[in-house]
């Protein structure tokens, strides 16, 4: 056993419980993962209207403040 699942309960969602596989990941894929990764913490962050897009570039949106 690699000790992945050490970590993770029976309770937890099945899509938190990791296979032993993915700690022998290619490179590749390590990095394709990385980037649906950011790609979705930018669109996250651009649908909160912290990111702000124009003309195909990604900025910070400017005086956004969030009161909580």
């Amino acid at each position: 056993m690699c000790g992945l699942n050490k970590c993770v309960t029976s309770r937890a969602p099945r899509s938190l419980k990791t296979p032993c596989a993915a700690a022998a990941s290619t490179p590749a894929a390590l990095q394709a993962l990385r980037g649906k990764i950011i790609t979705r913490i930018l669109r996250r962050l651009t649908r909160l209207g912290h990111l702000v897009e124009e003309d195909g570039q990604t900025t910070l949106a400017v005086g956004h403040h969030r009161s909580g």
